[in-house]
């Protein structure tokens, strides 16, 4: 593992991990923790360490983001898909994410964090959510998996299905992954079936086309 800089402080840098397998894709982890302290890069250590020892790495590109770390991996992905290969992500897989940023204001999601983000409500500062929240950029123009526990208490899941809506109405690929029992916490553990699931997605984001518009998918038991 290499920690890397991309800025002058000291916060702003990133760990690379890699496999033993060159041929395999890219995979860009965004951890959670609504846009604060004392949650980091570390809370991911352990998917990195598992992605990198089942090979994934360095020819296709996707971003994969838990919670609020989902969000980043969307407004990232919405910045490079209408880019050109090798600088466009090949899909974006939100685990828990949180897409809408004036729905979960509204709902006062992790104590109000995303006022506290961006430095007010909806109502006051209209145009950084319009800049900042993928439902407001949609489309993306790049493949999506969004992977949501039916348990979740943190983001509702009911969450990511209106995000899901609007995206493909839009004409947006995304594939909704609803898993039973699944909490927010689970897709950090990578010895849970919220993790499998993730690697499902991550081979078939990287391996096989999907449909326009796939059916809500559950895991297999």
């Amino acid at each position: 593992m290499h920690t890397l800089s991309y800025g002058p402080r000291p916060d702003q840098v990133g760990d690379l991990y890699l496999p033993e397998i060159h041929s395999a894709p890219l995979v860009c982890l965004f951890h959670g923790g609504f846009w604060r302290l004392p949650y980091g890069r570390d809370e991911l250590a352990p998917l990195a360490t598992d992605l990198r020892e089942k090979g994934f790495d360095l020819r296709r590109v996707v971003f994969v983001g838990h919670s609020a770390g989902g969000h980043l991996a969307f407004w990232a992905a919405s910045r490079l898909g209408l880019s050109s290969p090798p600088y466009s992500a090949a899909a974006v897989i939100g685990l828990a994410p949180l897409l809408d940023l004036v729905a979960a204001q509204a709902s006062g999601l992790g104590s109000n964090a995303v006022e506290s983000f961006l430095d007010g409500s909806f109502a006051a500062v209209p145009d950084r959510y319009r800049l900042a929240s993928p439902r407001a950029l949609l489309p993306l123009h790049v493949r999506q998996y969004v992977l949501h526990g039916e348990a979740d208490t943190v983001v509702p899941p009911e969450h990511s299905r209106d995000y899901v809506d609007a995206a493909r109405r839009t004409g947006d690929d995304v594939t909704l992954v609803i898993l039973p029992g699944t909490d927010h916490m689970a897709f950090v553990d990578p010895a849970s079936p919220a993790h499998d699931a993730l690697c499902r997605c991550l081979t078939a984001a990287t391996q096989v086309a999907c449909p326009s518009h796939p059916s809500d998918q559950r895991p297999r038991s």
